[in-house]
């Protein structure tokens, strides 16, 4: 198709990675923000709604450290996690944030 003389073709949005590098898990954490976590875990989303800011992001950063660890030392947590009632789930992340997982190296108060 010719563009007439004088006008311009429409620009176009590129995505800034092709679609082969995209990460799957990083786009649904755009899209979704926390209630990603509540995807992932089973977590009540009301509850985790309810939570400060900061808490928020402290079971974000469990979520992060749980899925990075080694697959001898993560499954036995997981299923674990996986057999308690969504509330005990949250429960549980909140005492591994305030443990200090998934922080780099430092431990909560």
């Amino acid at each position: 198709m010719r563009v007439p003389a004088g006008r311009r073709r429409a620009r176009t949005v590129t995505p800034s990675a092709p679609r082969s590098r995209r990460d799957p898990e990083a786009e649904l954490w755009s899209t979704f923000g926390y209630e990603t976590v509540c995807l992932l875990w089973g977590l009540p989303l009301e509850a985790v709604e309810r939570l400060s800011q900061a808490e928020r992001q402290a079971i974000a950063r469990v979520s992060l450290y749980l899925d990075g660890l080694p697959t001898a030392e993560k499954d036995p947590l997981v299923r674990a996690i996986a057999d308690e009632a969504p509330s005990k789930r949250l429960a549980r992340f909140r005492r591994l944030a305030r443990e200090g997982r998934g922080t780099k190296g430092t431990v909560a108060r």
